[in-house]
């Protein structure tokens, strides 16, 4: 429930080519299924969509941690592409971002 007090799902997946931010294919009935497989009353037909975004992905890898050496840049560290497992790891992650400061 959002602070307007409407309930949001989401977020959804799609696996796309080119920059679209457009809804592509109509997913409503999937999507309502799966809310109503833990929400089993939820109506059909009553979703309304808000939004779109694209998440770049790093292709055959998980995460990237650059250090100051790949820029040149003194204190710069890049971390690149990092969500799950990535974020479960976090704590290790920032035990390795410590030790190259």
């Amino acid at each position: 429930m959002d602070m307007a007090g409407q309930i949001r799902f989401g977020p959804d997946l799609e696996w796309i080519d080119e920059v679209d931010y457009s809804f592509g294919k109509d997913r409503d009935a999937e999507f309502t299924a799966n809310i109503q497989r833990y929400w089993p009353t939820f109506p059909n037909n009553v979703l309304v969509k808000d939004y779109t975004g694209i998440r770049p992905k790093i292709a055959l890898r998980d995460f990237i941690i650059q250090g100051a050496d790949t820029h040149n840049i003194n204190g710069l560290i890049n971390l690149i592409g990092i969500d799950s497992p990535g974020l479960t790891a976090s704590l290790a992650i920032g035990e390795q971002v410590a030790s190259m400061t």
